[in-house]
């Protein structure tokens, strides 16, 4: 992230910003930047997936760009298999600029097949952020499941900063409101935990954004507004995207001291 961040600063402020193929030299760097972090996010321990959830052994997240088409787009799918299915359910979220505004938009097919409407695709994302796999690794207490770890590190959560706790403590409507985040040209609140402020979502904006100047520059159309947009947005998305380098370590950490008590039972 750090890397990401020093790239936008030097282009804000590089002399050759208002050249095409420069614009496009970033842009570049931005989307192999985010697929570096879809990779981590699909890491592995013992050929387990660290950011699975209780879905330890399906590949959680893909990533899908599409910057040619009406509205440019990233799709982030997470991939995730409930308790009780025999296959998994894909959710999808699209960042996607329209022209006017970034959005963030939901929708998935479940593990029979159907076609998931933007309500019960955040609905499934809630449960599997809510999962939890509570164990005694030697410290806290059985008697109160709080104190004790959580080996079910969900690579949502983790992008968000939303726990499995912070979520389980509201009511459905509220907890998939902090989760969706600002939508639609709705405010976004920077210090808020939520999709639309989780790394993937800072660095598909960025990518979008520098696409958006990059076809400008090409066309010679809206390039003053195209061009005060990147400023704006780019330092703005990468400062934010700092501050979960040190949340994912975290996350990672606790999973990985987990692993020797695996076969220790969970409070569920």
């Amino acid at each position: 992230m750090r890397a990401v961040n020093t790239k936008v600063l030097a282009i804000a402020n590089d002399s050759q910003n208002a050249n095409e193929g420069t614009v496009g030299t970033y842009e570049t760097e931005f989307t192999q930047r985010l697929h570096s972090v879809v990779n981590t996010l699909n890491s592995q321990y013992d050929n387990f997936y660290v950011y699975g959830g209780n879905d330890m052994t399906t590949v959680p997240f893909s990533l899908k760009e599409d910057l040619n088409g009406t509205n440019p787009s990233i799709t982030l799918t997470y991939t995730h298999k409930f308790p009780g299915d025999s296959k998994a359910t894909e959710l999808n979220i699209k960042y996607s600029y329209d022209g006017t505004n970034y959005k963030n938009e939901f929708s998935g097919t479940d593990a029979d097949g159907n076609a998931l409407n933007e309500n019960d695709s955040l609905k499934m994302i809630l449960s599997a952020m809510r999962e939890q796999g509570k164990m005694s690794t030697g410290y806290g207490s059985l008697r109160d499941r709080s104190t004790l770890l959580d080996t079910y590190t969900g690579g949502l959560n983790m992008i968000t900063g939303l726990s499995s706790d912070t979520l389980r403590g509201l009511s459905d409507a509220d907890a998939i409101q902090r989760i969706k985040g600002a939508s639609n040209g709705g405010p976004v609140v920077a210090e808020e935990d939520s999709l639309v402020n989780s790394p993937v979502a800072l660095m598909s904006k960025a990518i979008l954004t520098s696409h958006q100047y990059r076809e400008a520059l090409k066309t010679n159309t809206n390039v003053s507004t195209a061009k005060s947009r990147f400023i704006k947005i780019c330092p703005t998305s990468s400062t934010k995207m700092m501050m979960r380098r040190q949340e994912s370590a975290t996350a990672t950490e606790n999973w990985v001291l987990s692993m020797p008590h695996w076969k220790l039972p969970r409070v569920s």
